[in-house]
């Protein structure tokens, strides 16, 4: 500290000053890295729920096309399943979606087992169609329709 008293005052004020800057060029490099921090962590939010607004879009769709079909088992209107392959194509255009937008392979592989999943319940009330139509979705049709003539 003898050291810095024995400067004269002009260069003790260039030093506090030097000090004094290399301080402020600190605080503004750390005040950078935490903005540059928060904006990816605000991208990461953003990819986050964007993900998981058409998870749940999917799970609507899906929740839609269970609907469509006990609809069609309660009445056997064709209807319903119209309605039913006009939201399963919307399912997969989500899952397709989902895939792309997964974030790692842990979210990649539940979109293969969703995806999976929708075409395994896809096909099986396809059958369940063809199933009712063989045996006839009212009684003057199909089987039903043989064994009353």
């Amino acid at each position: 500290m003898n050291l810095f008293r024995n400067l004269k005052i002009t260069h003790q004020f260039l030093i506090v000053f030097g000090i004094l800057i290399i301080g402020f060029a600190a605080v503004g490099m750390i005040y950078k890295q935490v903005l540059d921090i928060d904006q990816e962590g605000t991208s990461l939010l953003e990819q986050t729920h964007a993900f998981d607004t058409l998870v749940n879009s999917a799970a609507r769709d899906v929740s839609a096309m269970n609907a469509a079909e006990i609809g069609f088992k309660l009445t056997g209107d064709l209807q319903y399943v119209e309605n039913f392959e006009a939201l399963n194509g919307k399912v997969q255009q989500k899952v397709y979606n989902l895939g792309r937008q997964a974030p790692d392979e842990k979210a990649q592989s539940l979109v293969v087992q969703m995806q999976q999943g929708v075409d395994a319940y896809t096909s099986n009330f396809n059958e369940l169609v063809d199933l009712s139509e063989m045996l006839g979705l009212s009684q003057d049709k199909g089987l039903h329709g043989e064994m009353r003539a």
